[in-house]
């Protein structure tokens, strides 16, 4: 069972007229684990579900990535630029 978002989820401020802010924000001690959770992913991945934001957890697999050349991926000529820079 799926539930649409509720505006509750996300607040949005408006930025306009608002005073410049300074300050400084001590850097906290973070320890970084390269090993996932399955379990807190699991819960994340649900609770992203319930509140209808599972289209976030949707990964695009290309099945047959080309490696073209990135000239030839970009569709840029190199005669015609030449031509060009000739002609002017």
């Amino acid at each position: 069972m799926q539930f649409s978002p509720s505006s509750g989820d996300f607040t949005f401020v408006s930025s306009t007229g608002a005073e410049e802010l300074s300050g400084t924000i001590d850097a906290p001690d973070v320890k970084l684990n390269m090993g996932s959770d399955h379990s807190r992913d699991a819960y994340a991945a649900n609770f992203l579900r319930q509140r209808g934001y599972g289209w976030l957890l949707e990964v695009e697999e290309d099945e047959a990535e080309e490696t073209k050349p990135l000239l030839e991926e970009l569709d840029i000529d190199l005669k015609d630029i030449y031509y060009k820079i000739r002609v002017c």
